[in-house]
């Protein structure tokens, strides 16, 4: 039975508490905060066994993707967290026993040890390896925005036009690095109604050799003609390749298939999900807040008529992207699904797969809070 020990359980009211009351800047300081639960739990001295880790790491993930359902970082570093889990495991394991004995298993049992046998005991040093290795995630945080960047020559060159959307801290280091040797344009779409585009606008022109122009998402298709590649970021990277993006990335991403532009997604590695999007499942995948912004309540003679509706993220399908550039490189997306057999084990999936409605911002100036991208 996964359950949560009483300690453990503690741990993740108090991280989804302080979700609640102090909302992450940017997903990347959820990753940052998910690794920190992660060594609690694991340094947690309640388990013994490792299949008693994984029942509580498994616990917590289902209760992390149900309170958390549109930060991708949370289920995807819980899963990966239990991929390395096994794997040490059966390392040390095989590592404990000789090559005699390791032999006779194999003959005896006609395969690979007992994976439930093996679970159910206990390996020395397993507690202490697995801080380790989420030290090691954590430097690979670290230093993922910084290795994106690196392949920002390999995109833009001098003169190019390059369309962005909205505001992505990764999508901003990448441009900065391309500027250091490069100058070129940069059209942003402002990304009504938050308009966080303005954002990335006025840190591009701080740039001396970066163009800067801002546009309304309405004249996107009119400038895509003009436009040599468009640079995006990604609130999560589906199992199909697809996206989870800022609303109106979509119709963006149609626009740059018409005129044949090639669009670049730069997306860390903990943004990739082994989630898919189910069309009959639009609500887990969703987030509405406030439509304040785009009408205001000043206006009560109109918002007492009128239906309003203001989603937070788009699905763009694989097929409008032409790349994902990750840590490791550029990969295409029909090809994300070798990244996640790397990175988590598909009995794992269902963590991150069963996640039902997104709940609804609470109020605010911009509609409440926003999930970080």
């Amino acid at each position: 039975m996964e359950t949560l020990s009483a300690a453990a359980d503690q741990l993740v009211s108090e991280f989804v508490g302080l979700s609640r009351q102090k909302p992450a800047n940017g997903s990347r300081q959820v990753a940052d905060r998910t690794l920190q639960l992660l060594r609690q739990l694991v340094a947690e001295p309640s388990w013994r066994q490792t299949s008693q880790l994984l029942g509580q790491l498994r616990a917590a993930g289902r209760r992390l993707s149900a309170e958390m359902p549109t930060e991708p970082a949370v289920g995807t570093l819980v899963c990966r967290l239990l991929k390395m889990a096994r794997d040490e495991h059966e390392a040390k394991r095989r590592g404990q026993l000789s090559q005699e004995d390791s032999l006779h298993r194999r003959l005896t049992a006609g395969g690979p040890l007992d994976a439930a046998e093996d679970l159910s005991q206990e390996v020395a040093g397993l507690r202490a390896d697995l801080l380790a290795a989420l030290d090691e995630l954590q430097t690979e945080l670290d230093a993922s925005a910084d290795n994106i960047a690196r392949e920002a020559l390999g995109h833009i060159h001098a003169d190019d036009v390059v369309l962005t959307a909205g505001h992505s801290r990764t999508v901003l280091e990448f441009l900065r690095r391309a500027a250091r040797e490069r100058a070129f344009h940069v059209i942003v779409a402002e990304g009504a109604p938050f308009c966080r585009g303005h954002e990335a606008a006025r840190a591009l022109a701080a740039l001396p050799r970066v163009q800067v122009t801002v546009i309304a998402e309405s004249a996107v298709f009119a400038m895509m003609a003009r436009v040599n590649k468009v640079i995006l970021g990604a609130q999560t990277v589906l199992a199909d390749g697809g996206l989870r993006a800022a609303c109106g990335t979509h119709a963006l991403a149609l626009a740059a298939r018409f005129h044949s532009v090639p669009v670049i997604v730069c997306a860390p590695s903990y943004k990739l999900s082994p989630q898919f999007h189910r069309g009959d499942q639009q609500e887990g995948f969703q987030c509405q807040v406030s439509p304040e912004p785009v009408l205001s309540y000043a206006e009560g003679a109109v918002v007492g008529r009128a239906r309003l509706s203001c989603p937070v993220y788009d699905y763009v399908p694989p097929e409008l992207v032409t790349l994902f550039v990750t840590h490791t490189g550029g990969t295409s997306p029909w090809y994300i699904y070798r990244l996640l057999n790397e990175y988590y084990d598909q009995q794992d999936h269902e963590i991150v797969q069963g996640t039902s409605a997104a709940p609804a911002a609470a109020d605010g100036r911009e509609g409440g809070p926003l999930p970080s991208v």
